[in-house]
This record gives structure tokens, C-alpha cells and sequence, in this order.
């Protein structure tokens, strides 16, 4: 059993979205946009409170979107996969191989909160409801074929009525057969939590939250209430088991313990001879008194033990307490490590969600948690990161990513997503070549978004380049024409593609999850050997055809400015020579080469020689044309 989708309605910064859920998945973007929200909204619904910053169970009038509190706060959650212990638990709920789960809250002027309650949602006919009505509260057989006979003459090719199982079935098929006939039909339950509920989803499922800010020396010893402990409870009893063993000395336990109260009832009624003897001196001779030893099995308990970390480095052991962030934060990549191998299968299914794992962690060990959570999810967990790190988001995966983004103009976040199928129907249409296979493209997906590249999930605005040296042109007279701080306020981001030919999977990816993009590429126009020509031209057609240009002239002989690319006729660094000169161009390369103790190799593309190299062309009054407008053509794409 695991969470096919949830829907988030008028809570926080969400006034009605949709996000889907894979075994794994990433929740990425830019800061604001409403990642840690949508866990929080899990939060919600599973009543989680231990880690929470406010009260989750009675939410706030701030809690509302935009305070709007006419409208209720809804978070549904849709399971699937269940197995048929769950389908008969919710069989009033369970329809079309899915069960539909809603924590909604409603706000009370009154009490100035609105109370989380749960609702299980029914996909089913309105016109039904009655006889499911008389059906639930016991009425006997002719009541019910009286309604069926009524709802019959509606739904004509419904079988003849029969026994109130049979006409049951009937309806129940019925509706199955005919989903777009069928609403959902709220009714209020306790599904999940412990502060409220009845906990009915706890033998299927187990959320556990893991926020960005944790005392994990806390956490050393397995417990109910926190969340690496209860990974660690989760890890340990998957190996151990206990259960017949405690049960086994908990008897002998009370046995021994009944022996020991038999033994001493003899100065029980020594004391109570002699109270009688009193009573009957106050009272009358027929009153009596009897002590005996009171047994309250709840006395004799005998609990499993718990598990406990001590952790070492060198010679020191002790409390979790004593060592650094970064093996604290290891702590949980071990435990999860270790919980991937060795997870009951029959357990409920882990759901974890989990902010910013990559937290006080090293790159190769950020790589590594991120395999790991992935390998966690391909046995019997479901996992939910919200991260800002690119290693956590990856061309093998990439379908698990889910982008959240704020749209200004609408004043609300969305989440957007896009499959493997997606991007290669899109390189199909502009490239004009047949669809790539799903694994084909996953391969070409895994080495075109590389860790640099993967930089693009982050930024609000993104400026996709050929190579490095475009960055450092870009970034450089920005800095020089005072640009910077602008470009840095509206959110911009340069990211290097490693090479035209890298630049449509890119491209089309940031148009699929709204990412607003602007592109800078050479048409390579001086390009004279015939296969290189070839295949410029080609890759020219398709990112002018990506971009909304002029597709039918792929090697202009001027500048391409777009409104959301600029094509160069040759490359841009042969273009700023031309215009400065060649004169000044060689002798400002030739200062900044020498400044830098002339060292050996070229420099053309070299980032620090590109900044020197404008720095002096500036102070000697020599203003790239081209790099400037480019710069100011950024800075107009980022404020629109």
C-alpha cells in the first residue's frame, strides 16, 4: 500500500494542486516555492505533531491561503496497491483499486481554529447512496428491493434484484464499470494519528518525518515518538524478534508471582482474624473483615528492551551527543543503509519524508544517501525528499522529479512534472527523428544532466550557455557594468551545457516544468568542413524551432536576438574581437596573459583570463557592444 497522489487545497501557499507520488520522489525548486509545504501537508494528514513548529491538529487562520478561510483547508490522499488484509478493513472505502483519504479543516470564527477531521472518500454514485443507507443500517430485504427496483428505473441494464448481497454486488459493479458516473461521497473516519484516531492505516503504512533541523542525539534509542528512532525501532525488529520469548517469561513471571502472594496470604488472615475480632466489639457479631492481596497483572510487566547507540571514533565511545553534525547525519544514512537490506516485507510500508537530506554532508556521501534512499524505495518504503541539491535528482530517475515553483502573477505555487515519454515525443517533434526509446533516453538524459547542469532545478530563472567560458563573459561584465546585483535579485542562475548538442534536453525539460529559460548559442556560421556543417545546421534548425525563431535561416550573418535566446553568427568570442578590434582585442589578451605570469596553453576559454581580459578593455574604455546588450537583453528577460 503506498500514495498514488495528493491533492492540496487553499492550505498555505497551494490553492489547489495536484502532485503525484512515485516510489521515490524529489521535490526540487526555488527557495519559497512550497516544497517543505506539501510534507507539511502530509504532516497533516497522518497527524504527525512530534516534530511540528505549530499545531497541526488545529490549524490557524494564517494556515488558510492568502487567509482565505471561506473556503476549507483539504489535503486528499489517494493509496493504492493495497492487499486484500486492507481491501476488507476498507471495504466501505475502496473503489476502482484505490482508497481516498481527507483530512479537511474548516475554519471556526468562534474559536478563531479549524479542527483537522479525516474523511474517507467514497467514489461513488449519488443516486445510490440510499440504498447503501438502508443497506448499512440493517433494513431487512424488501426494503431494499423496494429501492433497487427504484434506482432500476433509472439504470435500466442493472441485473433483477436478488438476495441484499446480490443487489449489493450489483451496485458496487456498477460503479466500478462506470467511474465517470461516480463523485466522491465524503464520510468521516479516524484513519491515522496518535493524538486523535483509530489508527486504521497504521497496520499498512508508517509515516516518519525527518525535518532539515534535527537533534539526532536524541534520537540514539529506538521510540515511538521520534523519527530516526522509529527507523532504528523499524531496523532492529526487522532482525529481532522478541515477541514469543517475553511472552514466554511474562507468564512464568506471573506464575511466580501468584506463588509469592499464595506464600504471604498467611499474615493476611492473621490480620484479618483480628480485625473481625474488633468489628464485632464496635459492630455486631455477624460482621466480618477479609484482607487478601489484591493481584494487578499490570504490576508484572516485562518490557522488550530497547536499542541504543553508542557511537566510537578512535578511541572514544559515547552518546551521540558528544560528535559532530556530520556523523550525526551519518547516523541516519547507516541506519537507512542498513534498513534497505534487511526490511520486512510484511511490515507496513515505510513512508518517509525527508527535508534537505543532504545536510551537513560531504558530496560523495550526499551521492551516496541519495542512491540509498532510492534503493530503499525499490523494496517495501516509499520515499519523499524535498532537497536543494543536485545530487539528488538524476537522468536515471528523472521522472521522479517534482517541480515547485511559485507563479507570481497568480500569486500561488504549482507543481509540475515530466516523463521520459514527454521529452522524447518533444526531441521527436523538433528534431523530426522517430521517438527514442524510453531506455535510450533515459541514457542520453543520465549524461546530459549531469551534477552542474542538474543546478537548473534551483533557479528561478535560468540562462543556459555552450560552455564555461560563456559563463565567465556573462558573469564577468555583469559584474563590471554593475548588472550583478540586478541579476542576482531577479534570481538568475548560468548553467553550462557542456556543448550545443546538450542544449535541447535541457531546453525542453525547463519549458515542461515552467522554468523560465533564455539561451545562448553559436550558429558556428565560420564552420567549413562539410560534416560539421552538416550537423550544425541541424542542431541550429532545432533549438531556433525550440525557441520560436527563425528555423528556415540556421547561419544568420547578423545577431539572432530573440526574446528568449541570442544566436551569435559564429561564437561570441570572435564576435567581441571584431567589434573592439583586433589591435586592441590582441594587445588586452596579451596583458592579461602576461599578468597571470604568461603561463603555458591557450586561455581563450580559461574563466579567470576572460575576466582579467574585460577588466582591462574596461578601464582602457573599450565596451563590448554585443556583451553588453546581451547582459542588458538577461536583465530584461529576468524582470519580465
Amino acid at each position: 500500500m503506498r500514495i498514488d497522489k495528493m491533492r492540496i487545497k487553499n492550505f498555505r501557499l497551494f490553492t489547489d494542486v495536484e502532485v503525484t507520488l512515485s516510489p521515490y520522489t524529489s521535490l526540487v525548486g526555488p527557495n519559497g516555492g512550497g516544497k517543505s509545504t506539501i510534507l507539511c501537508a502530509l504532516n497533516i494528514f497522518f497527524r504527525e505533531t512530534e516534530n511540528a513548529t505549530t499545531n497541526l491538529s488545529d490549524l490557524d487562520a494564517e494556515d488558510f491561503h492568502a487567509r482565505n478561510t471561506d473556503e476549507a483547508i483539504e489535503i486528499t490522499v489517494t493509496f493504492v496497491d493495497l492487499n486484500k488484509d486492507a481491501q476488507k478493513d476498507f471495504v466501505e472505502y475502496y473503489r476502482q483499486d484505490t482508497l481516498i483519504i481527507t483530512a479537511k479543516a474548516s475554519f471556526d470564527a468562534n474559536t478563531g481554529v479549524a479542527t483537522v477531521k479525516q474523511f474517507g472518500q467514497r467514489s461513488a454514485m449519488d443516486g445510490f447512496k440510499n440504498f447503501f443507507k438502508l443497506y448499512n443500517d440493517g433494513k431487512k430485504v424488501d426494503e431494499l428491493k423496494a429501492e433497487y427496483e427504484l434506482i432500476r428505473t433509472q439504470f435500466t441494464d442493472l441485473a433483477k434484484p436478488g438476495t441484499k448481497d446480490a443487489m449489493r454486488d450489483a451496485l458496487r459493479l456498477y460503479e466500478e464499470s462506470h467511474p465517470e458516473q461516480c463523485t466522491l461521497i465524503p464520510s468521516e473516519d479516524q484513519f491515522y494519528g496518535f493524538s486523535k484516531g483509530a489508527n486504521r492505516l497504521l497496520r499498512y503504512v508508517q509515516w516518519v518525518y525527518v525535518p532539515a533541523v534535527k537533534d539526532a542525539t536524541k534520537e540514539n534509542v529506538e521510540a515511538k515518538n521520534t523519527a530516526l528512532g522509529k527507523i532504528l525501532a523499524r531496523t532492529v525488529r526487522a532482525k529481532v524478534k522478541f515477541d514469543e520469548a517475553i511472552k514466554k517469561l511474562r507468564d512464568e513471571t506471573l506464575i511466580q508471582y501468584r506463588t509469592i502472594i499464595e506464600a504471604q496470604q498467611g499474615a493476611l488472615d492473621d490480620i484479618s482474624k483480628a480485625l473481625s475480632t474488633r468489628l464485632i466489639q464496635w459492630a455486631h457479631p455477624e460482621v466480618t473483615a477479609r484482607l487478601i492481596w489484591a493481584e494487578d497483572t499490570r504490576k508484572v510487566q516485562v518490557e522488550e528492551p530497547v536499542a541504543r547507540l553508542l557511537a566510537g571514533e578512535g578511541n572514544f565511545e559515547g552518546e551521540l551527543a558528544r560528535f559532530g553534525h556530520g556523523l550525526q547525519r551519518s547516523y541516519l544514512l547507516a541506519l537507512l543503509q542498513e534498513l534497505a537490506s534487511s526490511d520486512d516485507a510484511d511490515a507496513p510500508r515505510l513512508i518517509l519524508g525527508c527535508e534537505e537530506p543532504e545536510l551537513y554532508q560531504h558530496p560523495p556521501q550526499a551521492r551516496h544517501l541519495s542512491n540509498v534512499l532510492q534503493e530503499l524505495s525499490e523494496g517495501n518504503s516509499q520515499i519523499i525528499v524535498s532537497t536543494h541539491s543536485p545530487y539528488f535528482v538524476s537522468g536515471r530517475g528523472f521522472e521522479s522529479v517534482r517541480m515547485v515553483r511559485r507563479d507570481l502573477a497568480a500569486k500561488h505555487s504549482k507543481v509540475a512534472q515530466v516523463t521520459f515519454d514527454r521529452i522524447s515525443q518533444r526531441v521527436a517533434e523538433v528534431t523530426g527523428e522517430t521517438p527514442t526509446p524510453i531506455l535510450a533516453q533515459r541514457a542520453r538524459l543520465q549524461q546530459a544532466l549531469q551534477p552542474h547542469l542538474n543546478e537548473m532545478f534551483f533557479t528561478p530563472k535560468l540562462i543556459l550557455v555552450e560552455g564555461i567560458e560563456d559563463v565567465a563573459y556573462i558573469t564577468s561584465w555583469m559584474i563590471l557594468s554593475g548588472r550583478w546585483d540586478a541579476f542576482r535579485r531577479h534570481g538568475c542562475h548560468i548553467v553550462a551545457a557542456n556543448g550545443k548538442s546538450y542544449l535541447i534536453e535541457p531546453i525542453i525539460i525547463a519549458q515542461a516544468l515552467d522554468i523560465p529559460v533564455f539561451a545562448l548559442f553559436d550558429a558556428d556560421g565560420n564552420k567549413t568542413n562539410p560534416s560539421e556543417r552538416v550537423r550544425h545546421e541541424k542542431e541550429n534548425k532545432e533549438l531556433l524551432k525550440l525557441l520560436g525563431g527563425n528555423d528556415s535561416d540556421p547561419f544568420p550573418n547578423a545577431i539572432a536576438w530573440g526574446t528568449s535566446y541570442v544566436q551569435w553568427p559564429t561564437n561570441l568570442g570572435d564576435l567581441l574581437k571584431t567589434e573592439v578590434g583586433a589591435t586592441v582585442w590582441d594587445q588586452t589578451f596579451g596583458q592579461a596573459t602576461k599578468d597571470l605570469g604568461n603561463p603555458e596553453g591557450s586561455y581563450i576559454k580559461n574563466p579567470v583570463h576572460i575576466g582579467d581580459h574585460l577588466d582591462l578593455l574596461k578601464k582602457e574604455g573599450h565596451t563590448p557592444a554585443s556583451l553588453d546588450r546581451l547582459c542588458a537583453e538577461i536583465i530584461r528577460f529576468a524582470e519580465a
